[in-house]
């Protein structure tokens, strides 16, 4: 497993190359501004993402509860967008090593 910060502003998360995701992804719901999301919904995070993701689950290990979206394989690297998830309706992402950025729930979106 590899930590990355995606370039253009994408936010960070993870690569896997020829491992397994259940070594580092715990299958455990989350709760998002009063909904459920399990592990293998597909969802767009109401519009926080530009399509819908697979949610993965918990990224184990961690401190601070991570929260991860698989994005893709590419020539056999898979992708993970991660989120922080501060409660149910505040999640946040870095952009840089250094920089934090958080996302609110309000009236229908993430701010």
């Amino acid at each position: 497993m590899k930590k990355v910060i995606y370039e253009h502003r994408q936010g960070s998360g993870i690569t896997l190359e020829n491992e397994n995701e259940s070594d580092f992804i715990e299958k455990k719901s989350i709760v998002l501004h009063g909904e459920v999301l399990d592990p293998d919904d597909y969802s767009s995070l109401d519009g926080y993402f530009e399509r819908r993701l697979r949610y993965a689950g918990h990224l184990k290990n961690e401190d601070q509860t991570v929260i991860c979206f698989f994005a893709g394989t590419v020539e056999g690297i898979s992708y993970y967008y991660c989120l922080f998830w501060l409660n149910e309706n505040r999640i946040g992402t870095k952009y840089s090593e250094g920089s934090f950025r958080d996302f609110i729930f309000h009236n229908g979106r993430w701010k």
